[in-house]
């Protein structure tokens, strides 16, 4: 399978996996593919990054079905807090992960190629009706976006449906904090 057919098969499972979402929602999907976790800010110190897991994690909801680890394309994926914990992913590892993922060397320019080119992709889909979604609402949020692109909130629809709370890492990163603890890792 080639890079393009990649992205339109894991927009399409997030499609079927999510039908509320909106144009905005598909859009964060494809920055934090593009730009990964760090978003072009200074990353937090690392016990910055504990201590807000920590608070975030102490209210968690449940949302049903929900994966651990969800990709995405060009090589990141969503590490999602609630059923990770559950599996008994310990929080200070997923912060580790996610500080260390944050600190990786990042090249804006390359993050910026392939945030024009995804939201070309997810134009594309958009008009051959492959997604749910009008493409006059993609070309409205592409045209809004500021040069740089800036991260993005999900949509009050998405948010009360489904409830996000994950972290974007790289995805051998994710696989490897998903499958050492299932695989009898320490904890």
């Amino acid at each position: 399978m080639d890079d393009n057919q990649a992205i339109r098969s894991i927009l399409k499972a997030h499609a079927r996996r999510y039908p509320l979402m909106q144009a905005g929602d598909y859009l964060k999907l494809i920055h934090q593919s593009a730009f990964g976790p760090a978003h072009g800010r200074k990353p937090p110190a690392d016990e910055v990054i504990l201590t807000r897991l920590e608070q975030e994690a102490r209210n968690l909801p449940r949302p049903v079905n929900q994966p651990h680890f969800e990709p995405l394309p060009l090589g990141y994926a969503r590490v999602h807090l609630g059923p990770a914990i559950d599996a008994g992913i310990p929080i200070e590892r997923i912060a580790c992960a996610f500080a260390c993922a944050l600190h990786t060397a990042f090249d804006p320019d390359a993050g910026h190629r392939r945030y024009r080119a995804l939201c070309e992709v997810l134009l594309d889909m958009a008009e051959a009706g492959e997604l749910p979604i009008p493409p006059a609402d993609v070309q409205a949020w592409v045209k809004t976006l500021a040069s740089p692109p800036k991260p993005l909130s999900h949509s009050d629809t998405y948010r009360s449906a489904y409830q996000p709370h994950y972290r974007v890492l790289e995805a051998p990163r994710a696989r490897m904090l998903i499958h050492s603890t299932h695989k009898g890792g320490s904890r």
